[in-house]
């Protein structure tokens, strides 16, 4: 019986392992937060302060 919360699973040549499951895929992954302005700037940031 596979169950995905359980932390660890699997003995000898069970063929399910100890990395299968929602513990074993959190321990391979990290949270990475990415931003992406959708809307175009009018001009650069950099430009204002160098003219203004």
């Amino acid at each position: 019986l596979i169950n995905a919360i359980a932390p660890f699973g699997g003995y000898k040549q069970s063929g399910i392992g100890r990395e299968l499951g929602t513990y074993g895929f959190d321990e391979y992954t990290q949270i990475k937060h990415i931003h992406v302005a959708v809307a175009p700037r009018k001009s650069k940031f950099w430009y204002d302060l160098v003219l203004d």
